[in-house]
């Protein structure tokens, strides 16, 4: 079939995903074994709640970033994510007049600094989530995120 490139399968790379999670076994693989704090892009881009949706947008340009980390204004508690879908969804909308908080369509998924990728790719999987904000267990925000991307990156080097 004319445009259609054949390459190795996840399974010819080690990499077993499909099977195994239905057979409540652990995804596995070499590269799955790297811990978090290997992978993760250091810092994260955060918001309070009642920031407007243009700060969010504005925030998303300028750091050419997907998604940004809503958090509680009180508390400084993560509350999950605003990501540029979010953003598409509301476009017709005042960017002024709504806030991140009532935007946020993407869950906080957290994994300590020495989790490895084969347990966020597993988190992703069964939460939704296409990333994973790194943080100690005692840390409020995280130190570092880790996206669906960066595992698929990991997967095909």
């Amino acid at each position: 079939m004319a445009g259609v490139r054949h390459g190795r399968t996840l399974a010819h790379m080690g990499i077993h995903l499909g099977s195994e999670r239905m057979n409540d076994r652990p995804i596995s693989g070499p590269r799955l074994d790297t811990p978090l704090r290997e992978l993760m892009t250091p810092g994260v881009v955060a918001l309070p709640d009642n920031a407007a949706l243009r700060a969010v947008f504005e925030a998303m340009r300028d750091h050419r970033i997907h998604a940004v980390l809503v958090v509680d204004r009180q508390g400084g508690e993560p509350r999950g994510w605003v990501t540029s879908r979010a953003l598409l969804t509301h476009a017709a909308t005042e960017l002024g007049l709504v806030t991140a908080g009532h935007v946020v369509d993407e869950p906080v998924v957290t994994l300590e600094p020495s989790a490895t990728a084969g347990e966020a790719v597993e988190r992703m999987l069964a939460s939704g989530a296409c990333r994973i904000a790194v943080r100690h267990a005692n840390a409020r925000l995280p130190e570092g995120v880790v996206t669906d991307l960066d595992l698929v990156a990991l997967l095909v080097r």
